[in-house]
């Protein structure tokens, strides 16, 4: 008999009366025994374990090829025939749902004439039992709808009270758990895509353990549970873009009725999360955090990826390659509120790096002029919050404004004190040894001041006359540097004559001069 079914399956391709004959093959080899469910196990000791479904040796694999083929020509449509069958051998629900495909799964689920755990290994089996890593969009649409089904089930049990089948409850648990696990494992690079299977399973697993929970002491379950968290840090490697911000959000907005294992799978989400996050570049972070619209994902993906930008411009100053960022962001079409994001992140760096005073005291101004030398990333904050702010609206908060502004001011203020020839030599020197980052920052300014946010002039014309304002002030100002450097070394000339004169007098004893106010005096300049 067992030959026959198989022969019916090898040459009699699409006919699948055979099933008819299944309940007497479980009878004769004592798979199986007339109405008696009570000697079923609610769960098999794997998902190939075939004595669990009663295969009795024969290929379902090709039976669900079979039954994929065609919609009208399918083991599903003979389910109404069949039902009766079920009480004699209960075992003949399980093999009846391995002949049927994942799309007829779906629908026979909805007759609810199947329990849930067993519904559940089934698929468990099948998408194992498939060689190819690959579900056609029809099947992941199918196995959605499934999920769907059985958290509804899942839900009317609850409402019902059935409170004594906590094993069945058990080894549906058991079965979602088994089905995530291999899901994440196995479909990582799609299931990205089909963010509603994973959640709909932790709302499947979720909703089992709390039936589960409500009917005895479980325990093994709930420990078992914890595994796929290493699933996850496996399957979510190769993760980008808005579509895997939407995945995280769905992720972190699915709700177990049972508060203590929401907390759970908050908890580990969210640090999953960051593990993820913590694998992208330091300036990818960045541009995230400033192009994605993170109003329209939950508020944990915001603030994970918030806390990630403000550490990965921490690292990108102390590697003085914050200067990567200025195509990105300049390139990017900010919107306010992203402004305001970038604002805060950019602001608390800039204070972090301002230079502190001897002794707890406010820096001196040669104290700030060489900090705005030195540091790097200062000529990309004047080039984006002074210029740029007029295009998105981007500016500093008050605070860190007000140390920008005391910078630009305290450069205009060199400026103005080298054309009038009134300027320090000690601040002088400090300006010649960084003249180059000197007449940059100059030019910088001087860019802000020439194209204020109400001018309308546009065109070839006015970039030709900015290009030229710009090389004529940054020729005016190295002239007047050169100048006052001139100048200082014309002095140092003069100071060393005068020390020789004075070394002269000292040699020249019958000279009748005050050597000692000479001497006074030359100590004073």
């Amino acid at each position: 008999m067992r030959r026959l079914c198989n022969d019916v399956i090898e040459e009699r391709y699409g006919m699948f009366n055979w099933l008819f004959v299944v309940p007497l093959l479980h009878f004769l080899s004592k798979s199986s025994a007339p109405f008696s469910s009570h000697i079923l196990t609610s769960a098999p000791s794997s998902a190939k374990d075939n004595s669990w479904w009663g295969t009795e040796e024969l290929n379902f694999r090709r039976v669900r090829y079979q039954g994929s083929t065609s919609s009208k020509n399918t083991p599903a449509l003979l389910l109404n025939q069949l039902i009766p069958m079920f009480e004699l051998d209960p075992l003949l629900k399980r093999t009846f749902l391995l002949a049927l495909p994942i799309r007829d799964i779906s629908k026979v689920l909805k007759k609810r004439k199947f329990s849930l755990y067993e519904v559940c290994w089934t698929l468990v089996r099948i998408v194992e039992d498939r060689e190819a890593r690959y579900l056609s969009d029809e099947e992941w649409d199918s196995l959605e709808d499934c999920i769907k089904e059985m958290n509804e089930g899942a839900e009317n049990y609850d409402r019902v009270e059935h409170f004594s089948h906590c094993e069945e409850m058990t080894s549906l648990a058991k079965a979602a758990l088994q089905l995530l696990q291999h899901m994440l494992a196995r479909y990582h690079l799609p299931i990205w895509k089909r963010y509603r299977v994973l959640c709909g399973l932790f709302t499947l697993l979720g909703n089992s353990l709390v039936l589960a929970k409500r009917g005895s002491s479980f325990k093994k379950a709930p420990e078992e549970a914890g595994i796929y968290i290493e699933r996850f840090k496996e399957a979510f490697i190769s993760f980008h873009g808005s579509l895997e911000k939407q995945f995280w959000s769905n992720l972190l907005l699915v709700k177990l009725e049972d508060e203590e294992l929401q907390q759970c799978l908050e908890s580990d989400v969210k640090e999953l999360l960051e593990i993820r996050i913590g694998q992208i570049d330091h300036r990818y972070v960045i541009e995230l955090f400033c192009t994605l619209d993170l109003r329209t994902c939950h508020q944990d993906v915001g603030d994970c990826l918030m806390s990630a930008a403000f550490k990965a411009v921490d690292h990108l100053l102390k590697e003085e390659h914050i200067a990567t960022l200025s195509p990105g962001l300049e390139s990017a079409n900010l919107a306010h509120w992203q402004a305001s994001g970038v604002s805060r992140l950019f602001g608390l760096m800039l204070k972090k790096y301002w230079p502190e005073g001897s002794d707890g005291r406010e820096p001196s101004q040669d104290e700030i002029l060489r900090h705005v030398f030195s540091w790097k990333p200062m000529a990309q904050y004047f080039e984006y919050f002074a210029s740029y702010k007029h295009q998105c609206g981007a500016t500093l908060p008050d605070d860190s404004l007000v140390l920008l502004a005391s910078a630009s001011s305290l450069l205009g203020d060199v400026e103005r004190r080298l054309r009038n020839a009134e300027i320090d030599v000690k601040t002088l020197r400090i300006v010649d040894k960084n003249r180059e980052m000197f007449l940059k920052l100059h030019d910088l300014l001087s860019d802000v001041e020439e194209s204020p946010s109400n001018d309308v002039k546009t065109g070839t014309s006015k970039m030709s006359e900015v290009s030229g304002n710009r090389q004529e002030t940054s020729r005016s100002m190295a002239l007047f540097l050169d100048m006052r450097i001139e100048e200082l070394e014309a002095f140092g000339k003069e100071r060393e004559a005068v020390f020789s004169f004075i070394e002269m007098c000292s040699v020249i004893k019958s000279v009748d001069v005050d050597l000692d106010g000479i001497k006074e005096n030359w100590r004073r300049t």
